[in-house]
């Protein structure tokens, strides 16, 4: 039997338009990295695919690698790239 941990995601930006959530908690099996939460957001909201390759995800406020391993009670951001001027 595999142990679960749950993360709070954050959606921002054209992330949030295509998820149609602001955020939400997810169960995930102990030892999910980064590029698997991103993989599980996809095959849900397939729109996402599209700006993949510009995610940006933080984990707990600080930029996380793909291979980042998730922990019980995070929290990860998911947006993309930020412009202004």
């Amino acid at each position: 039997m595999s142990e679960e941990i749950n993360v709070v995601v954050k959606f921002f930006a054209m992330v949030r338009q295509t998820v149609g959530e602001k955020e939400m908690t997810m169960e995930l099996e102990k030892g999910t990295k980064v590029e698997d939460l991103v993989e599980e957001l996809i095959d849900e909201y397939p729109g996402l695919e599209n700006i993949r390759d510009i995610l940006i995800v933080s984990v707990n406020k600080h930029k996380a690698s793909d291979d980042h391993v998730l922990e019980e009670g995070d929290e990860v951001a998911v947006m993309p790239p930020v412009t202004g001027g």
